[in-house]
């Protein structure tokens, strides 16, 4: 993750986006791991009534009890912990972003893998990410020498996470076609026909997060290189 420059784990150079999304992937497998357990649980053909059982707990000051059925229909929908997930990998790339163009502004690159900048990275926040993600995302890959062709799915592949994620973040339950014309305006794809529901999957976030962390993968590898004066090309 990042930069590997030796063959022992423990001397890998890593930046800090990647700390958090570890983090991340493990809560999105064990919560659908999590998830599926309960539900072949409860899915035994030897069971009945469940229509008549509850579910309740008492927890934070505050009481929560649904129908056993409503309970195993919640189970079942994923996509709004998926969008959870798909809303804080896209806050992760975005901070990364952002702390890369501090520490390119301030001829720091080299900084990016040194793991206790706590300083820098309260710093990067009011560093301002102007225009959507294929703006500051080639201002960004062009800061570190790298270009749209080593990212997986390339620009318009991440335009639409964006947009999914921009749709899910403020609400929106079904695509329209505002958001459709959007996209192709960006030169992009909208995943989701006019009136069609949003709903995410495991399978569509597994695919977005593997975008995301192309785009941060490759911003590592240029930042990597170039602070260490061995990238093949030179920044125009």
């Amino acid at each position: 993750m990042g930069g590997i420059v030796t063959d022992d784990p423990s001397r890998w150079q890593a930046a800090p986006v990647w700390r958090e999304w570890l983090q991340l992937t493990r809560l999105q497998w064990s919560g659908r791991i999590a998830f599926e357990t309960e539900l072949r649980r409860w899915n035994d053909p030897f069971l009945a009534g469940g229509d008549k059982l509850s579910v309740r707990i008492s927890d934070c000051g505050g009481e929560y009890e649904t129908s056993f059925d409503n309970h195993l229909v919640a189970l079942r929908d994923v996509s709004q912990y998926c969008g959870l997930i798909l809303v804080k990998s896209w806050a992760l790339l975005e901070g990364h972003a952002k702390l890369v163009a501090h520490l390119d502004l301030q001829g720091r690159l080299a900084d990016l893998f040194d793991r206790g900048q706590v300083e820098d990275l309260a710093a990067a926040d009011d560093h301002i990410l102007a225009g959507g993600v294929e703006a500051w995302g080639s201002d960004l890959l062009r800061r570190v020498g790298q270009d749209w062709d080593k990212v997986f799915e390339g620009q318009a592949g991440l335009v639409e996470v964006s947009l999914v994620r921009n749709a899910v973040a403020h609400g929106r339950r079904h695509a329209t076609e505002a958001l459709i014309q959007s996209a192709r305006a960006r030169s992009a794809e909208f995943p989701y026909a006019t009136g069609e529901e949003i709903v995410l999957d495991f399978d569509r976030l597994h695919n977005y997060r593997g975008r995301i962390r192309s785009f941060c993968r490759i911003v590592c590898d240029g930042a990597l290189h170039l602070s260490r004066g061995t990238h093949k090309e030179l920044r125009v």
